[in-house]
């Protein structure tokens, strides 16, 4: 589908004045008579694009079902466009994150013999030790990797989205764990630094031998999380 606006370098939002304007100027630049013979072929084209361009844009009633026309078309290709990458991320997840079934059937027969049989203290016996930790060594560097690269993707695909105007609401994962972990012990170490400095200890004591409201909600919350604790514990 042309694009009317482009044709008559005028933006969607533009005015009956602004486009007949600029309607006016571009043919008075590229009018046939205007231009050396070895141009004219190429204004005549643009003058017809001109004219059916301005017919549509300076009519209302046409100007509005072309703009419906082009939203439409605009969200088929945004649902298209989801759809795909939607595909993409299933298929890449599946194919990263998914053992083999050859892989799987060795791994559950080898772990049915170690529970049958007992592994000897032997060198025999040490070797395969040594051979199992290997492979779960393996096995656990395959899996940080997968990890890894699955996240990376998710990332990408919300960077994409939020790009485009989206809310994405972001999965909880192992690294948004660690992050929550960290930030509520950077606040603990804060909170305890400062009860324990003595300028600002006092001043927090003070503080709260002084306002009563506030003395009534600290012993408030003190005494909801000694009670939790004790039927916690109990």
């Amino acid at each position: 589908m042309k694009n009317l606006y482009d044709i008559l370098q005028v933006s969607e939002n533009a005015s009956d004045e602004i486009i007949e304007k600029a309607y006016k100027t571009l043919v008075k630049k590229y009018h046939p008579d205007l231009q050396p013979k070895e141009k004219k072929q190429v204004a005549e084209a643009m003058m017809k694009s001109l004219n059916e361009a301005y017919e549509i844009l300076s009519d209302p009633t046409k100007r509005e079902k072309y703009d419906r026309e082009r939203a439409e078309i605009r969200r088929q290709q945004e649902a298209e466009r989801e759809a795909k990458l939607q595909k993409e991320q299933v298929y890449h997840t599946q194919e990263r994150s998914v053992p083999r079934q050859e892989e799987f059937r060795q791994e559950s027969i080898r772990q049915t013999e170690e529970q049958q049989t007992p592994k000897e203290e032997t060198f025999l016996g040490y070797m395969g030790n040594l051979v199992t930790g290997v492979f779960s060594k393996r096995n656990r560097e395959r899996r940080k990797v997968q990890n890894a690269y699955r996240e990376g993707y998710q990332d990408a695909y919300a960077s994409y989205w939020r790009a485009q105007g989206y809310q994405v609401k972001e999965p909880w994962n192992l690294k948004r764990i660690k992050e929550l972990v960290k930030s509520i012990a950077i606040f603990a170490i804060v909170l305890l630094a400062i009860w324990f400095f003595p300028p600002t200890h006092n001043f927090l004591v003070e503080t709260y031998e002084s306002n009563e409201m506030l003395k009534g909600l600290v012993d408030s919350i003190i005494q909801f999380f000694k009670r939790f604790f004790e039927n916690l514990f109990s």
